[in-house]
């Protein structure tokens, strides 16, 4: 038996669409329902007028006092929110109340409840890319919304004004108030200032060049005392060295001092001294030791080591001097710079109190001078009445509602009405457990699909005609069912390279459309000049008899019973080529029956005299009919009602013949719906057979 493979199915766009035409009426229904509704609700809504006055706001900075550390003024977007505020707020409410109701000596709460309501109806809306603001009110009486948004402007201009003149009046006298006491100031500062220059006997009033003086000589100083202190050093080492060398008992000359007696005289005595030692050394090789010229040179060398001796010791007490004198002058040095010392500090205490206090004495006198500018400011100020809010646009009395907006309304309906159609649409369609196309079939019972067959019953009520569903093959061979059929019957005889002679048509539940697949089956089959037997296996509500108009008073039922010959109850139907087989007397035992061997004999002699034999059998849920009859069937085909076969039940019916070992199962979808089938070949399929139908009918 061949099985086909559980498939996965990736939803597709096409797929949403199938659904939503499927379920089109139910998304009319729903969509004109709610706009129904919405439109009833639209106009039993109460009418709303809305009145609308425009005023302009220039963007002003507070400069009653301009000092930025103290007077921190909010930016440019804080201050407009701020002023949009204000015209929303209780303050400017309350005054509206007053002066709405100037009679009615209204109590603080009534007053309040009243500002609450009329705040609730305020609405200020910004004109986008200017100054100008809107302040609008709604209301059903439209000549109480326009005075009561000219009445709000007009309290909101006039507070804003009252506020800046008493904001001026409140800044001049408290201006008034700090020039006096600046002035004390001023006058107690100047007054400490000269006496402290009186005290510290300070007779410039710059002390700052004094004390730049006295810095100037103290660096000088120090920077001569550092030179003398590198030269002292450099002294100090020298005469270690000579020390040194002469508690060891070393000569002092140019070679164990070359620092020190270099450049004196002692360098040219000593090549003096070199000549004439060559010079007697000459003399020597010629006259010989006791020559007179040699103990003359002699003389000389000696007397020049004497002076030799003499220009080193000289050289050594300059440096003793001038060591001394260094000393000396850094003695001095030390004492200048700690005078000067002094002299600096004593200035720079001096000068920071000064510092301080003439200091205070510039802050009052500047302040005194602000605030004198400031006072004289404020007061010309403030006598303008200048206001930075303006009315622009009085409001008027609307002659058109805002509200409802009938148009709008209907349109939001329509598209909430879409949205909830769609969406009951498709968790309907989550509901349904039926099978329904042919990606059920394939996904859900895992039978391979031979064909589907249109809705019949839609097809006769297109048709206008009093068309029997069982002979529709015969009665319109060129209409769509007959092709389905035909289709069928071709997947049935090609589907194997041995046709089945024997074929079982069954369903899971009544009412599926087996008995009217089974006709047409066998119809299509004589159709094709083949010798066809259609018995009618359904021994508990047979209906195939009906359908021909034969009596039922013999059949399949008196074949097993009594044993009489098959072929003398066959009847020859007015189609050719089609031979019934009607069930009989209906027995009470169907079951015990089929299980006789005469029902296998039977078969044997039938698949002998006839090319095709097609058995109506009852549905598999009630009885156990079909699957007695499936084994002497070549194939086996299920029956399946597009929306009506619950898809559990489907499977378990195919999972029950697949264990019974069937030589092959397919199935029929029965009853499609256009919207139910492939989309694509649905299209095509059913406009072509749809033009040939209209071309027959002409």
């Amino acid at each position: 038996m061949e099985n086909a493979k559980k498939i996965d199915i990736t939803p597709h766009l096409r797929d949403y669409f199938y659904i939503l035409k499927k379920r089109i009426r139910t998304i009319v229904l729903v969509a004109l329902f709610i706009i129904v509704m919405v439109t009833i609700a639209t106009f039993k809504q109460q009418k709303i007028y809305q009145a609308r006055s425009r005023i302009m706001i220039e963007f002003a900075v507070n400069s009653i006092v301009s000092f930025t550390d103290i007077d921190k003024t909010s930016g440019y977007n804080e201050y407009f929110e701020t002023e949009y505020e204000i015209i929303r707020s209780r303050m400017v409410a309350l005054e509206v109340v007053n002066r709405l109701y100037p009679n009615d000596n209204l109590s603080e709460d009534e007053q309040i409840t009243r500002a609450e309501l009329i705040r609730n109806k305020i609405i200020v809306e910004p004109v986008k890319g200017t100054n100008l603001v809107d302040i609008i009110i709604m209301g059903p009486d439209p000549k109480e919304a326009t005075n009561l948004a000219n009445l709000v402007s007009d309290v909101f201009i006039e507070k804003s004004l009252e506020d800046k003149v008493n904001a001026y009046k409140a800044a001049s006298s408290w201006l008034d108030d700090q020039i006096t006491s600046v002035i004390l100031k001023m006058k107690k500062a100047e007054f400490d200032l000269q006496k402290y220059r009186e005290e510290k006997q300070i007779i410039s009033p710059k002390i700052e060049e004094s004390q730049s003086s006295v810095i100037s000589e103290l660096n000088q100083v120090t920077g001569e005392l550092k030179q003398l202190q590198l030269k002292k050093i450099e002294l100090e080492v020298t005469l270690k060295q000579i020390y040194d060398l002469k508690n060891k008992g070393i000569d002092i000359d140019e070679t164990s001092l070359p620092s020190v007696l270099q450049g004196s005289a002692v360098q040219g005595m000593r090549s003096q001294i070199y000549a004439f030692k060559q010079k007697i050394s000459e003399l020597k090789t010629l006259y010989g030791d006791k020559h007179p010229e040699i103990e003359k040179i002699q003389a000389q060398l000696s007397a020049i080591d004497i002076n030799i001796k003499a220009e080193i010791e000289k050289v050594i007490n300059r440096i003793n001097n001038e060591y001394e004198m260094i000393r000396a002058k850094e003695s001095m040095l030390n004492k200048r710079s700690d005078e000067l010392n002094r002299s600096a500090i004593g200035l720079l205490e001096r000068s920071i109190q000064y510092n301080i206090l003439d200091r205070e004495v510039d802050i009052n006198r500047n302040l005194y001078d602000y605030l004198l500018k400031r006072a004289g400011e404020i007061n010309v100020t403030g006598s303008m009445r200048f206001n930075n809010i303006s009315p622009v646009d009085k409001a008027t009395v609307p002659k058109e509602p805002v509200s409802p907006n009938v148009p709008r309304n209907i349109i939001f309906g329509s598209i909430v009405g879409l949205i909830f159609g769609v969406g009951l649409s498709f968790f309907l369609e989550y509901l349904d457990n039926t099978i329904r196309t042919i990606e059920d079939v394939e996904h859900f019972i895992s039978v391979p699909l031979i064909g589907f067959v249109p809705n019949i019953n839609a097809y006769i009520r297109r048709r206008g005609q009093n068309v029997s569903a069982e002979l529709v093959s015969f009665t319109h061979p060129k209409s769509t069912i007959s092709e389905c059929y035909r289709a069928i019957r071709t997947n049935l005889i090609f589907s194997n390279e041995a046709p089945p002679k024997l074929i079982m048509i069954t369903s899971s539940t009544p009412s599926e459309g087996k008995t009217v697949t089974s006709v047409n089956m066998a119809i299509t089959m004589a159709q094709s000049e083949k010798k066809v037997l259609l018995i009618d296996g359904d021994m508990r509500r047979s209906r195939i008899h009906e359908v021909f108009s034969m009596e039922n008073k013999y059949g399949l039922s008196t074949i097993l019973s009594e044993e009489i010959d098959p072929f003398s109850v066959v009847i020859k139907s007015k189609i050719p080529s089609l031979y019934v087989l009607p069930s009989g007397p209906l027995p009470k035992n169907p079951a015990e029956l089929l299980m006789m061997d005469r029902m296998k004999e039977v078969m044997r002699i039938l698949r002998d005299n006839y090319d095709f034999i097609i058995i109506d059998a009852p549905p598999v849920i009630p009885v156990t009919d079909p699957s007695i009859i499936s084994k002497y069937a070549d194939a086996v085909c299920l029956v399946v009602r597009s929306g009506v076969t619950p898809k559990n039940i489907a499977e378990k019916n195919a999972k029950k013949f697949t264990e019974l070992d069937i030589k092959r199962l397919g199935v029929i979808l029965n009853d499609v719906g256009k919207q139910d089938s492939d989309y694509y070949y649905s299209e095509y399929y059913y406009s072509y057979y749809k033009r040939e139908e209209d071309h027959q009918q002409v």
